[in-house]
């Protein structure tokens, strides 16, 4: 599977390894997919779509919105992806 295409099919499952419940598990998954389609349907969160899901404007400058991309860019996709991803 490429990375955009990676889901975890068993949301229960999921639930179930983490400290959400199942309810949880769908939730997030439905943002996921809507706030990754919002401006690029690329599977992907970019900073840009992240900006926008928290502030509901992806053209405001945020310091705390660009310090969590760059600490989840870092910690978890570092030399996988592009700076403006994650």
């Amino acid at each position: 599977l490429r990375k955009q295409e990676r889901i975890y099919e068993d949301q229960a499952l999921l639930a179930a390894q983490t400290h959400f419940s199942l309810e949880d598990v769908k939730s997030l998954t439905e943002l996921f997919k809507k706030l990754s389609c919002s401006i690029c349907n690329d599977g992907f969160i970019s900073r840009e779509e992240f900006q926008l899901g928290l502030f509901r404007d992806n053209r405001k400058h945020s310091l705390f919105s660009d310090r969590v991309s760059q600490l989840l860019h870092s910690s978890f996709y570092y030399g996988t992806e592009t700076n403006s991803e994650f």
